[in-house]
């Protein structure tokens, strides 16, 4: 057979395999894909005082978790009931399509900046009686920057209450350990014909730093009007606010703010004195060792000091020594001295008086050897205490301590 006509045959019989695999039955048109917002889902309505506050929490995606296009046109769409309002039969059972008969857009919410999570709030005044008779159903509605739709969020409702006033007479105290916070209760309820009045169930308190967020301290309504602050730093700015509850749970339905007060606390307060004060004399000197003060701000402690034939008391350390120990060498054998310590903070507020002790500089005994070992080399043949106590023995003591010339005196009334 000649060649030709075989490449005839065998291209005719590929295209004829060909068109078998491509002829078959067509499928039912199916629909474009249709990137759609996804609707709002973490939404939260509540009372404060008189009005009524809508607050949300979402991330911006497309139903299938991609991320939306921005700018983005946020809807919050309201329904009333009661009162004068037309949908006299409308209920929190209304579903999607029914709401959107019913409810009208109250405000329309521009976000520019793409983010991956958008918080945010809606408030409604009550400014008339008539608004307190009213039911209030709400959601949300999501617009991507082509202006496609999002389903409703789902939808809360609200019917206001006839809240106290708020708390009054908001004042601080500043005391050592905490910020004491006192306030006054409510007085009268903002109508005086919108049904039975209700009670309160407690206040919590808010706080914020400059420039900070609003935080409440409360984690459950106080029943008493007294609160404090212990978890504070002196020379830090405070503001504080309080609000009245007349619910005992989430979500809260609290009174308007009291008024808001600044604080700025000052430490003035000042520290417990050192303790355990204990006097030893040596051929050396005098030496000095004491308990620290209990005070966790403390920069240092001050030494005065008074020979028995003088009036006055004499500070032996102008510099607050962070020591727990001191040898005074500026002592004459023969008299006796006294001796008090006060500690001092880093605020330079000063301590009372520790106890006074009394001592005097060993004297010499030609009869009493010693040897010159590490133990004794300090004190000589003076008198020795066996008593144990935090720094007897006083290795770590600098004699120059002692050379500071006095440079204050105090009066024996005030020691």
């Amino acid at each position: 057979m000649d060649k030709p006509f075989n490449r005839f045959v065998f291209f005719s019989c590929l295209c004829f395999l060909f068109l078998l695999v491509g002829c078959g039955k067509k499928g039912p048109l199916q629909a474009p894909l249709v990137h759609l917002p996804q609707a709002v889902k973490q939404i939260k309505a509540f009372q404060r005082g008189a009005a009524l506050y809508l607050e949300w929490d979402f991330k911006p995606v497309y139903t299938d978790g991609t991320s939306l296009e921005f700018p983005l046109t946020l809807e919050v769409w309201l329904a009333k009931q009661g009162g004068e309002s037309e949908n006299q039969s409308l209920s929190a059972d209304l579903n999607q399509e029914d709401f959107e008969k019913a409810a009208e857009i109250v405000a329309r919410l521009v976000i520019q900046e793409p983010t991956e999570s958008i918080k945010g709030q809606w408030k409604l005044d009550l400014t008339h009686p008539e608004s307190f008779r009213q039911k209030y159903v709400l959601a949300l509605r999501l617009l991507d920057k082509r202006q496609r739709k999002s389903l409703f969020s789902p939808l809360v409702t609200l019917t206001p209450q006839n809240l106290p006033q708020p708390p009054g007479d908001l004042q601080a105290e500043v005391k050592e350990k905490a910020i004491v916070l006192k306030w006054s209760k409510p007085t009268g309820f903002l109508l005086k014909t919108a049904g039975t009045p209700l009670k309160l169930k407690g206040y919590h308190v808010y706080r914020r730093e400059p420039e900070g967020q609003w935080l409440r301290l409360t984690k459950k309504p106080l029943g008493q009007r007294i609160y404090e602050d212990k978890n504070f730093k002196f020379g830090q700015i405070y503001f504080y606010k309080v609000r009245a509850v007349v619910n005992d749970q989430e979500p809260y339905i609290e009174t308007d703010d009291s008024r808001e007060i600044k604080v700025e606390p000052k430490d003035v307060f000042p520290p417990p004195p050192p303790s355990g004060l204990v006097a030893i004399g040596s051929q050396q000197g005098i030496a000095l060792s004491w308990e620290p003060s209990p005070a966790k701000d403390v920069a240092g402690y001050k030494i005065w000091r008074r020979r028995e034939d003088e009036r006055a008391f004499q500070l032996l350390t102008p510099q607050p020594l962070s020591e727990l120990s001191f040898i005074d060498t500026q002592v004459v054998a023969g008299y006796f001295y006294e001796y008090y310590l006060t500690a001092v903070d880093q605020a330079g507020n000063e301590s009372q008086k520790s106890p006074i002790v009394r001592e005097k500089k060993g004297e010499e005994d030609e009869n009493l050897s010693f040897s010159l070992s590490k133990e004794n080399s300090i004190w000589g043949t003076g008198r020795r205490s066996t008593k144990t106590h935090s720094g007897f023995g006083f290795p770590a003591f600098s004699s120059g301590q002692g050379d500071h010339t006095p440079g204050r005196s105090e009066d024996t009334a005030s020691g």
